[in-house]
This record gives structure tokens, C-alpha cells and sequence, in this order.
């Protein structure tokens, strides 16, 4: 149970982190609340995946955050999404969410940091592991490892290290850091082809295989936003004309063990009233097979002082699988849609706040 109870926790820091990946769910037009029913962007979005009722549209309007969670036919996924309105600008989140090392802080982020363009072995000074994780790659071998890696890299691990040196930790460290940075810099000239093939387990799992089906599972993006559809299943090789993306590093406590993990994120401005933001994990030390998440910012009447956040995630965890997995994902239910829950709370709040403090410094 405690994986389990692990990726939920997993899904809920996401939530907070802002690993989203876009997906547009309402038009162009104002949207309020007597709007909405009519809008024609919206039917298949609010009937088909959050069934607002009355009363949850009129919590969203006063500012509440609305979380459902979402039918999945995939035993290891867990999927939510939630709505909720914000006091600040579109354009004032997009300024915080593009300085993703302080957008994400919190207790659980033990560290971070962004790639340069290109990556640089630099871009990861700060990154460390936990001794525990190094103790654990002493004893990897293909098919049977406790941190998540190809064959290719726990053998590079088996080739290179010397683990009877007394600094053999300074070196897996470096070594790893080396490794994160060729996978990156692999990953941003190839796409989906670059990704993993986890070997930690005797099922080998194909990150471009999971990636590729969490997309699959958004065809309401495809809908609405082919072309940003396209660029995220054919990156690089796809052209979006305005788009912007970066690749961030992290270390986040989540239950049990700190989870190293790769985003990648693309942004996209999809008219003057819409910003997409796309974020796809590419790599996890534990727990996650893979993580794909949909947000849709847009204007909140005319003026574009306020804004709705659409948040949707999918998050493939193999603690969900196996013996007992309908009793784990049934205790799972309520945890994951009151965490997510909080945690737009907690940057609606936040956000609000710190731009509220920008408004009255200006006026001085």
C-alpha cells in the first residue's frame, strides 16, 4: 500500500509543481458562468469529463476550485482535473511559470534547476542524489533495480564506477549528472525516439509507449488544438510558429523517496485570450511510468484582469498495479481529488496575493 498511497502523493506535488500540459477547453469569448453552457468550445469538455453541476459552476464563479476525477481504462492511471479562477492576469502567471525554479518551490522541492539551450553539465550542479539512491545503483543489474533506468545506463554504471573507491558517491553523482545531461540533450534533437526503456523491473516499460497513450487519451486537445496536438506528438520535428518550450530538472520528496525526475514544457499562445502550457515528464527515478498534464489558461471577461486555470492530469504509476489495485485506487480516490483540490487553492492563493502586492506597489 505504500506505493500506492506514494503516487498519489506524487500526483498531488504535480499538481502544485505545475508539470501541466494544455489542453484548450474554452473559447475565445468572455466566459461566465451564464455563458458557459452556451459556449460551443465547452459541451464535450463539462459533460463528458467534469459534469459541473449548478452548484459547482457557481462555486467556480466565486473563486472556489472544482476538482473531478477522471474514468481511466488503464490500471496503473490515475487521472483529475479541476477548474479555478484567478485575480491576476493570464500573462502574469505565464511571467511566474516561466521562472519554474521559484514557480515550484515548496517543501517538498528539494531541488531544482533549468536547462540551459543547449544543456549544460552546468544546468546540474546542484542536482544530488540520496545516499540511499546511490547504495541502491551499487546493486542495479538490467531487470532489477530499486531507481528507474534503461539497461544502457545501469550497465554504464556497472562499467564505470568504481564503488571500492573511498569518493565512488562524488562519482556516481557526476556520472549520473553526465548521464542526465546526454539524455536531455538526446531528447531535444530526437523527441519521443530519445526516451528511456525502463529496465528496473523484469517488464521492460517504453516511455514513448506510455507517453504516447497518455496523449491518446486527450482527444478533446486534438479537437480543439490540432496543431498543438501535432508539436507535442511529433517534437522536434513539428513546427508551431510562437511556441516556446524549456527542459527543468527536480528532486521532490514524495512519501517514502525523493523522486529525480525530467519535464519538459512547452508554452503556446493560442489567440490573445488563450495560453496553452504543455508539460510532459520524460523521466522519473521511481514510481512513474509517465506523466502527462493538460491546463488551459483564458481570460475572464473583456478587461483580461482575472483568468481561468483548466488543470487536467494523467499520471501512469506502477505501485498501482498488481494484487489489490481496484482496494488501492478506491482508497486512492478521495486523497487524489482533495489534494488537487488544495493544492489550486494554494496557487490561486498565492498568485493572488503576490499580485495583489504588485498592484499596490505600483500605486506608491
Amino acid at each position: 500500500m505504500k506505493k500506492g498511497k506514494t503516487a498519489v502523493q506524487n500526483l498531488r506535488a504535480l499538481a502544485v509543481g505545475g508539470l501541466f500540459l494544455v489542453s484548450g477547453l474554452f473559447h475565445s469569448t468572455p466566459v461566465h458562468t451564464s455563458e458557459i453552457r452556451g459556449d460551443t468550445q465547452l459541451p464535450t469538455f463539462i459533460n463528458n469529463v467534469l459534469q459541473l453541476s449548478e452548484a459547482e459552476f457557481a462555486s467556480m464563479d466565486r473563486g472556489e476550485a472544482v476538482v473531478k476525477l477522471l474514468k481511466t481504462t488503464e490500471q496503473k492511471e490515475l487521472a483529475a482535473a479541476g477548474i479555478v479562477r484567478l485575480n491576476v492576469p493570464k500573462d502574469f502567471f505565464l511571467e511566474k511559470f516561466r521562472d519554474i525554479t521559484n514557480f515550484k518551490k515548496n517543501s517538498a522541492v528539494l531541488q531544482i534547476g533549468k536547462f540551459s539551450k543547449p544543456a549544460r553539465l552546468s544546468d546540474l550542479n546542484d542536482l544530488t542524489l540520496e545516499s540511499e539512491d546511490v547504495e541502491d545503483l551499487k546493486k542495479c543489474e538490467p531487470g532489477g533495480c530499486e531507481v528507474k533506468l534503461s539497461s544502457a545506463f545501469i550497465n554504464r554504471l556497472k562499467a564505470e564506477i568504481d564503488w571500492t573507491a573511498p569518493d565512488y558517491r562524488e562519482r556516481v553523482n557526476a556520472l549520473v549528472r553526465q548521464m542526465l545531461l546526454d539524455y536531455v540533450t538526446s531528447y531535444t534533437a530526437r523527441g519521443n525516439g530519445a526516451l528511456a526503456e525502463y529496465n528496473d523491473k523484469k517488464t521492460p516499460v517504453r516511455l514513448e509507449d506510455e507517453s504516447r497513450a497518455l496523449l491518446k487519451q486527450s482527444p478533446y486537445l486534438l479537437e480543439y488544438s490540432p496543431e498543438f496536438y501535432r508539436y507535442l506528438d511529433e517534437y522536434p520535428h513539428a513546427l508551431l510558429p510562437g511556441a516556446e518550450s524549456f527542459v527543468y530538472w527536480s528532486k521532490e520528496k514524495f512519501g517514502l523517496k525523493a523522486v529525480v525526475s525530467l519535464t519538459h514544457v512547452t508554452i503556446f499562445r493560442r489567440s490573445k485570450s488563450e495560453i496553452l502550457i504543455a508539460s510532459k515528464q520524460i523521466y522519473a527515478s521511481h514510481y512513474f511510468d509517465a506523466s502527462l498534464g493538460l491546463t488551459h489558461l483564458a481570460d475572464k471577461g473583456a478587461g483580461g484582469g482575472e483568468a481561468y486555470l483548466v488543470y487536467l492530469n494523467r499520471s501512469r504509476a506502477d505501485g498501482l498495479q498488481g494484487g489489490f489495485s481496484k482496494v488501492k485506487r478506491t482508497l486512492l480516490a478521495g486523497e487524489v481529488r482533495d489534494g488537487l483540490a488544495r493544492n489550486l487553492r494554494q496557487t490561486k492563493q498565492r498568485l493572488d496575493s503576490d499580485y495583489a502586492a504588485r498592484k499596490a506597489a505600483r500605486k506608491k
